[in-house]
Protein backbone atom coordinates (compact mmCIF):
# COMPACT_ATOMS: atom_id res chain seq x y z
CA UNK A 1 0.00 0.00 0.00
CA UNK A 2 2.95 2.36 0.69
CA UNK A 3 3.77 1.58 -3.20
CA UNK A 4 0.75 2.71 -4.67
CA UNK A 5 -0.14 5.61 -2.15
CA UNK A 6 3.25 7.12 -2.77
CA UNK A 7 2.94 7.68 -6.40
CA UNK A 8 -0.69 8.27 -5.87
CA UNK A 9 -2.07 11.21 -8.25
CA UNK A 10 -5.57 13.23 -7.74
CA UNK A 11 -6.49 12.31 -11.59
CA UNK A 12 -6.56 8.79 -10.47
CA UNK A 13 -9.52 9.63 -7.74
CA UNK A 14 -12.44 9.73 -10.11
CA UNK A 15 -12.06 6.49 -11.44
CA UNK A 16 -11.09 4.97 -7.99
CA UNK A 17 -14.57 6.28 -6.67
CA UNK A 18 -16.79 5.57 -10.16
CA UNK A 19 -15.28 1.98 -9.85
CA UNK A 20 -16.21 1.72 -6.06
CA UNK A 21 -19.56 2.36 -6.20
CA UNK A 22 -19.71 0.07 -8.91
CA UNK A 23 -18.23 -3.18 -7.46
CA UNK A 24 -20.55 -1.76 -4.62
CA UNK A 25 -23.62 -2.35 -6.26
CA UNK A 26 -22.80 -5.30 -7.64
CA UNK A 27 -20.81 -7.07 -4.46
CA UNK A 28 -24.35 -6.82 -1.97
CA UNK A 29 -26.64 -9.43 -4.38
CA UNK A 30 -23.54 -11.57 -5.06
CA UNK A 31 -21.92 -11.24 -1.65
CA UNK A 32 -25.52 -12.09 -0.41
CA UNK A 33 -25.69 -15.04 -2.85
CA UNK A 34 -22.29 -16.83 -2.06
CA UNK A 35 -23.05 -16.41 1.59
CA UNK A 36 -26.72 -19.08 0.43
CA UNK A 37 -24.16 -20.96 -1.46
CA UNK A 38 -21.58 -21.88 1.28
CA UNK A 39 -24.45 -22.67 3.61
CA UNK A 40 -24.86 -19.68 5.80
CA UNK A 41 -26.61 -16.47 6.64
CA UNK A 42 -26.98 -13.98 3.98
CA UNK A 43 -25.06 -10.92 5.87
CA UNK A 44 -22.04 -13.19 5.95
CA UNK A 45 -21.10 -12.36 2.53
CA UNK A 46 -21.86 -8.99 3.13
CA UNK A 47 -19.03 -9.19 6.46
CA UNK A 48 -16.87 -10.96 4.37
CA UNK A 49 -17.09 -8.19 1.90
CA UNK A 50 -15.50 -5.34 4.09
CA UNK A 51 -12.50 -5.84 5.58
CA UNK A 52 -10.88 -8.43 3.63
CA UNK A 53 -10.54 -6.24 0.73
CA UNK A 54 -8.90 -3.28 2.88
CA UNK A 55 -6.42 -6.27 4.41
CA UNK A 56 -5.18 -6.98 0.47
CA UNK A 57 -4.75 -3.12 -0.56
CA UNK A 58 -2.33 -3.04 2.19
CA UNK A 59 -0.23 -6.05 1.35
CA UNK A 60 -1.66 -7.16 -2.55
CA UNK A 61 0.57 -6.41 -5.52
CA UNK A 62 -2.76 -6.05 -7.96
CA UNK A 63 -4.09 -2.51 -8.63
CA UNK A 64 -7.25 -3.68 -9.69
CA UNK A 65 -8.06 -7.05 -8.46
CA UNK A 66 -11.12 -6.89 -6.16
CA UNK A 67 -11.04 -9.57 -3.61
CA UNK A 68 -14.37 -11.02 -1.60
CA UNK A 69 -16.97 -14.00 -1.65
CA UNK A 70 -16.73 -16.23 -4.89
CA UNK A 71 -18.96 -19.06 -6.52
CA UNK A 72 -16.22 -22.11 -6.18
CA UNK A 73 -14.93 -20.99 -2.71
CA UNK A 74 -18.68 -20.59 -1.34
CA UNK A 75 -19.52 -24.42 -2.85
CA UNK A 76 -16.24 -25.92 -1.04
CA UNK A 77 -17.03 -23.76 2.42
CA UNK A 78 -20.41 -25.32 2.39
CA UNK A 79 -19.19 -29.40 1.36
CA UNK A 80 -16.59 -28.89 4.10
CA UNK A 81 -18.87 -27.82 6.56
CA UNK A 82 -21.97 -29.47 5.75
CA UNK A 83 -21.30 -32.82 7.57
CA UNK A 84 -20.17 -31.12 10.70
CA UNK A 85 -23.11 -28.14 10.56
CA UNK A 86 -26.54 -27.96 9.85
CA UNK A 87 -26.73 -24.96 7.27
CA UNK A 88 -27.21 -21.39 8.49
CA UNK A 89 -26.88 -22.49 12.10
CA UNK A 90 -24.30 -20.58 14.14
CA UNK A 91 -21.67 -23.58 14.45
CA UNK A 92 -21.75 -23.42 10.56
CA UNK A 93 -20.61 -19.90 10.94
CA UNK A 94 -17.79 -20.74 13.51
CA UNK A 95 -16.83 -23.01 11.09
CA UNK A 96 -16.70 -21.32 7.87
CA UNK A 97 -14.70 -18.45 9.71
CA UNK A 98 -11.98 -21.32 10.96
CA UNK A 99 -11.79 -22.52 7.30
CA UNK A 100 -10.98 -18.94 6.47
CA UNK A 101 -8.16 -18.58 9.58
CA UNK A 102 -6.69 -22.13 7.88
CA UNK A 103 -6.72 -21.00 4.66
CA UNK A 104 -5.40 -17.64 5.54
CA UNK A 105 -2.40 -18.64 7.70
CA UNK A 106 -1.40 -21.21 5.06
CA UNK A 107 -1.22 -18.29 2.15
CA UNK A 108 0.59 -15.99 5.05
CA UNK A 109 3.00 -19.18 5.21
CA UNK A 110 3.75 -19.58 1.60
CA UNK A 111 4.08 -15.87 1.04
CA UNK A 112 6.83 -15.61 4.08
CA UNK A 113 8.74 -19.25 2.43
CA UNK A 114 8.62 -17.01 -0.95
CA UNK A 115 6.29 -20.16 -2.51
CA UNK A 116 4.78 -17.44 -5.49
CA UNK A 117 7.17 -19.29 -7.86
CA UNK A 118 4.38 -22.25 -7.62
CA UNK A 119 2.01 -19.95 -9.72
CA UNK A 120 4.36 -20.94 -12.90
CA UNK A 121 3.16 -24.38 -13.16
CA UNK A 122 -0.56 -23.73 -12.54
CA UNK A 123 -2.58 -25.75 -15.53
CA UNK A 124 -5.19 -23.96 -17.64
CA UNK A 125 -6.78 -26.50 -19.02
CA UNK A 126 -7.12 -28.03 -15.08
CA UNK A 127 -8.40 -24.62 -13.71
CA UNK A 128 -11.22 -24.61 -16.60
CA UNK A 129 -12.28 -28.00 -16.03
CA UNK A 130 -12.14 -27.31 -12.17
CA UNK A 131 -14.31 -23.90 -13.04
CA UNK A 132 -16.95 -25.31 -15.16
CA UNK A 133 -17.43 -28.06 -12.94
CA UNK A 134 -18.46 -26.04 -9.56
CA UNK A 135 -20.77 -24.49 -12.23
CA UNK A 136 -22.60 -27.55 -12.95
CA UNK A 137 -22.38 -28.58 -9.27
CA UNK A 138 -23.79 -25.00 -8.02
CA UNK A 139 -26.20 -25.09 -10.86
CA UNK A 140 -27.65 -28.35 -9.56
CA UNK A 141 -27.68 -27.62 -6.16
CA UNK A 142 -29.81 -24.26 -6.85
CA UNK A 143 -32.31 -26.00 -8.15
CA UNK A 144 -33.97 -25.81 -5.32
CA UNK A 145 -34.26 -22.38 -4.25
CA UNK A 146 -34.86 -21.53 -7.94
CA UNK A 147 -38.02 -23.52 -8.61
CA UNK A 148 -39.50 -23.57 -4.56
CA UNK A 149 -39.62 -26.90 -4.54
CA UNK A 150 -37.72 -30.16 -4.97
CA UNK A 151 -37.41 -31.29 -8.83
CA UNK A 152 -39.81 -32.37 -10.78
CA UNK A 153 -42.38 -30.31 -8.45
CA UNK A 154 -42.11 -26.96 -8.28
CA UNK A 155 -44.10 -23.71 -7.05
CA UNK A 156 -44.95 -21.72 -10.14
CA UNK A 157 -44.97 -18.19 -8.90
CA UNK A 158 -41.25 -19.05 -7.37
CA UNK A 159 -40.36 -20.67 -10.26
CA UNK A 160 -41.32 -17.89 -12.91
CA UNK A 161 -39.67 -15.20 -11.25
CA UNK A 162 -36.59 -17.56 -10.73
CA UNK A 163 -36.36 -19.17 -14.11
CA UNK A 164 -37.16 -14.99 -15.87
CA UNK A 165 -34.70 -13.39 -13.63
CA UNK A 166 -32.21 -15.97 -15.47
CA UNK A 167 -33.17 -15.83 -18.67
CA UNK A 168 -32.90 -11.89 -18.37
CA UNK A 169 -29.24 -12.45 -16.93
CA UNK A 170 -28.71 -14.87 -19.49
CA UNK A 171 -30.06 -12.38 -22.40
CA UNK A 172 -27.92 -9.27 -21.20
CA UNK A 173 -24.71 -10.95 -20.75
CA UNK A 174 -24.81 -12.14 -24.68
CA UNK A 175 -26.87 -9.13 -26.47
CA UNK A 176 -26.82 -5.97 -23.54
CA UNK A 177 -23.70 -4.59 -24.50
CA UNK A 178 -23.92 -4.93 -28.14
CA UNK A 179 -27.05 -3.46 -27.99
CA UNK A 180 -25.86 -0.67 -25.78
CA UNK A 181 -23.10 0.50 -28.24
CA UNK A 182 -25.31 0.78 -31.17
CA UNK A 183 -27.55 3.22 -29.47
CA UNK A 184 -24.33 5.62 -28.92
CA UNK A 185 -23.25 4.26 -25.74
CA UNK A 186 -19.04 3.88 -25.27
CA UNK A 187 -17.90 0.52 -25.04
CA UNK A 188 -16.68 0.70 -21.96
CA UNK A 189 -19.55 2.28 -20.15
CA UNK A 190 -21.91 -0.35 -22.34
CA UNK A 191 -20.26 -3.08 -20.54
CA UNK A 192 -20.08 -1.64 -17.20
CA UNK A 193 -23.96 -1.51 -17.16
CA UNK A 194 -24.33 -4.96 -19.13
CA UNK A 195 -22.32 -6.48 -15.90
CA UNK A 196 -24.63 -3.94 -13.54
CA UNK A 197 -27.83 -6.38 -14.61
CA UNK A 198 -27.48 -8.54 -11.54
CA UNK A 199 -28.14 -5.51 -9.04
CA UNK A 200 -30.92 -4.04 -11.49
CA UNK A 201 -32.44 -7.60 -11.64
CA UNK A 202 -32.07 -7.72 -7.77
CA UNK A 203 -34.11 -4.27 -7.86
CA UNK A 204 -36.64 -5.47 -9.66
CA UNK A 205 -37.30 -8.36 -7.51
CA UNK A 206 -37.68 -6.36 -4.70
CA UNK A 207 -40.12 -4.05 -6.59
CA UNK A 208 -42.15 -7.35 -7.33
CA UNK A 209 -42.11 -8.50 -3.75
CA UNK A 210 -42.89 -4.88 -2.32
CA UNK A 211 -45.87 -3.97 -4.68
CA UNK A 212 -47.54 -7.49 -5.58
CA UNK A 213 -48.85 -10.49 -3.47
CA UNK A 214 -45.69 -12.41 -4.23
CA UNK A 215 -44.66 -13.50 -0.97
CA UNK A 216 -48.62 -14.53 0.36
CA UNK A 217 -48.43 -16.98 -2.79
CA UNK A 218 -45.65 -18.68 -1.19
CA UNK A 219 -42.57 -16.87 -2.71
CA UNK A 220 -39.68 -17.13 0.00
CA UNK A 221 -37.66 -14.01 1.17
CA UNK A 222 -33.82 -14.14 2.29
CA UNK A 223 -35.35 -12.59 5.01
CA UNK A 224 -34.35 -9.71 7.88
CA UNK A 225 -30.21 -8.64 7.42
CA UNK A 226 -29.16 -7.53 10.48
CA UNK A 227 -27.77 -4.19 10.74
CA UNK A 228 -24.50 -3.07 12.14
CA UNK A 229 -20.27 -3.83 11.19
CA UNK A 230 -19.43 -7.03 12.16
CA UNK A 231 -17.54 -7.78 15.34
CA UNK A 232 -14.53 -8.94 16.15
CA UNK A 233 -14.85 -12.56 16.10
CA UNK A 234 -12.51 -14.90 17.84
CA UNK A 235 -14.53 -18.18 18.14
CA UNK A 236 -13.47 -21.18 16.65
CA UNK A 237 -14.62 -25.14 17.49
CA UNK A 238 -11.83 -27.05 18.85
CA UNK A 239 -13.03 -30.77 18.01
CA UNK A 240 -13.10 -29.19 14.42
CA UNK A 241 -9.65 -28.31 13.63
CA UNK A 242 -8.57 -31.75 12.52
CA UNK A 243 -11.36 -32.41 9.87
CA UNK A 244 -10.86 -28.89 8.39
CA UNK A 245 -7.46 -28.77 7.90
CA UNK A 246 -7.63 -30.64 5.01
CA UNK A 247 -10.30 -28.95 3.49
CA UNK A 248 -8.95 -25.44 4.98
CA UNK A 249 -5.40 -26.37 3.17
CA UNK A 250 -6.99 -27.31 -0.72
CA UNK A 251 -9.51 -23.83 0.04
CA UNK A 252 -6.54 -22.16 0.10
CA UNK A 253 -5.02 -23.21 -2.69
CA UNK A 254 -7.94 -23.04 -5.11
CA UNK A 255 -7.55 -18.94 -3.74
CA UNK A 256 -4.45 -18.69 -4.48
CA UNK A 257 -5.06 -20.04 -8.30
CA UNK A 258 -8.37 -18.61 -9.06
CA UNK A 259 -6.65 -14.99 -7.62
CA UNK A 260 -3.71 -15.26 -9.80
CA UNK A 261 -5.56 -16.32 -12.68
CA UNK A 262 -8.28 -12.99 -12.66
CA UNK A 263 -5.14 -11.13 -11.72
CA UNK A 264 -2.76 -11.97 -14.39
CA UNK A 265 -4.88 -10.96 -16.88
CA UNK A 266 -5.86 -8.06 -15.68
CA UNK A 267 -2.39 -6.95 -15.16
CA UNK A 268 -1.54 -8.22 -18.95
CA UNK A 269 -3.99 -5.59 -20.24
CA UNK A 270 -1.96 -2.98 -18.27
CA UNK A 271 1.68 -4.03 -18.48
CA UNK A 272 1.74 -4.33 -14.87
CA UNK A 273 3.83 -6.59 -13.02
CA UNK A 274 2.17 -9.18 -10.13
CA UNK A 275 4.73 -10.44 -7.18
CA UNK A 276 3.57 -13.41 -6.47
CA UNK A 277 4.73 -13.47 -3.21
CA UNK A 278 2.67 -10.44 -2.12
CA UNK A 279 -0.04 -12.05 -3.19
CA UNK A 280 0.26 -14.60 -1.75
CA UNK A 281 0.60 -12.55 1.34
CA UNK A 282 -2.56 -10.02 0.74
CA UNK A 283 -4.60 -13.15 0.04
CA UNK A 284 -3.23 -14.75 3.28
CA UNK A 285 -4.51 -10.74 5.23
CA UNK A 286 -7.65 -10.78 3.75
CA UNK A 287 -9.07 -14.01 4.97
CA UNK A 288 -7.35 -13.96 8.45
CA UNK A 289 -9.84 -10.76 8.54
CA UNK A 290 -12.72 -12.53 7.33
CA UNK A 291 -12.14 -14.92 9.83
CA UNK A 292 -12.17 -12.33 12.32
CA UNK A 293 -14.86 -10.53 11.19
CA UNK A 294 -17.53 -13.13 10.68
CA UNK A 295 -17.34 -14.19 7.00
CA UNK A 296 -15.69 -17.20 5.48
CA UNK A 297 -13.02 -17.78 3.01
CA UNK A 298 -12.38 -15.14 0.30
CA UNK A 299 -10.67 -14.77 -3.12
CA UNK A 300 -10.15 -12.65 -6.15
CA UNK A 301 -13.65 -12.85 -8.32
CA UNK A 302 -12.90 -12.39 -12.08
CA UNK A 303 -16.09 -11.08 -13.00
CA UNK A 304 -15.97 -8.68 -10.03
CA UNK A 305 -12.28 -7.65 -10.72
CA UNK A 306 -13.19 -6.98 -14.32
CA UNK A 307 -15.83 -4.86 -13.36
CA UNK A 308 -13.25 -2.65 -11.44
CA UNK A 309 -11.53 -2.62 -14.38
CA UNK A 310 -13.41 -1.37 -16.67
CA UNK A 311 -15.61 0.98 -14.23
CA UNK A 312 -12.27 2.44 -14.24
CA UNK A 313 -10.06 1.58 -11.23
CA UNK A 314 -6.58 2.64 -11.16
CA UNK A 315 -5.70 1.64 -7.76
CA UNK A 316 -6.72 0.12 -4.37
CA UNK A 317 -8.18 2.59 -3.33
CA UNK A 318 -11.50 1.60 -5.21
CA UNK A 319 -11.70 -1.64 -3.16
CA UNK A 320 -11.72 0.67 0.23
CA UNK A 321 -14.86 2.47 -1.19
CA UNK A 322 -16.10 -0.12 -1.88
CA UNK A 323 -15.52 -1.71 1.66
CA UNK A 324 -16.56 1.85 2.85
CA UNK A 325 -20.03 1.70 1.30
CA UNK A 326 -21.07 -2.11 2.12
CA UNK A 327 -19.90 -0.76 5.93
CA UNK A 328 -22.68 1.81 5.51
CA UNK A 329 -24.66 -0.18 3.78
CA UNK A 330 -25.19 -2.58 6.76
CA UNK A 331 -25.01 0.56 8.67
Amino acid sequence: MLHWLKHYRRPLLVGDLSAGLVVAMMMIPQATAYALVAGLPPVAGLYASILPPIAYALFGSSMTQSVGPMAIIALMTSTAIAPLAPAGSALAGVLAAQLALISGAALLLCGLLRMGFLANFFSRPVMSGFTVGSALVIAFNQLHPLLGAEPPHLHLPSAVLGVGALLVLVLSRLYLAGLLKRFGLKPAAADVAAKLMPMMVVLAGIALMATTGLGEQGVRTAGAIPGGLPRLNLATSAPHWKALLQPGLLIGFIIFLTSMSSAQSLALKRNEKLVSNHELIGLGAANVASALSGGFPVTGGLSRSAVNYAAGAHTPLSSIVTAALLAAALV
